[in-house]
């Protein structure tokens, strides 16, 4: 087995520029950020589920969370009292398609032609 590390570390990784697995960093050395990216003005079963993990975030030291919100709401008040780090965008706006074109029937009615009962 000690061959086949040997191996992998030599031929594999090395190559291509990735750290040996020899002096890769302990699973206690290495951090994780994760931006959540949330419109927050919603207040739900994922918001509940986001928070109770912000609550329970000192039982793993090397993670770390921040948020992206558009909204001040429930949602981030919980998050500020909880010393999260919020970063505020700007409100979401939502713009309606323009509608497409309707066919015209021969009177020039504006009759979508498409959705015409043509049994008689």
């Amino acid at each position: 087995m000690d061959e086949v590390a040997a191996h992998l570390e030599v031929a594999s990784l090395e190559p291509i520029g990735l750290t040996t697995l020899a002096t890769e960093k302990p699973a206690s050395q290495r951090s994780l950020s994760v931006l959540h990216v949330h419109s927050g003005n919603l207040f739900g079963g994922i918001e509940r589920a986001i928070l109770t993990c912000v609550e329970n975030l000192h039982l793993a030291p090397s993670i770390r969370f921040e948020f992206a919100l558009c909204f001040t709401s429930r949602f981030s008040e919980e998050l500020s009292a909880a010393g999260q780090m919020i970063h505020k965008l700007p409100e979401v706006r939502v713009r309606k398609r323009p509608a497409r074109p309707r066919e015209r029937d021969e009177r020039g009615s504006g009759t979508d032609l498409r959705r015409r009962d043509h049994a008689r």
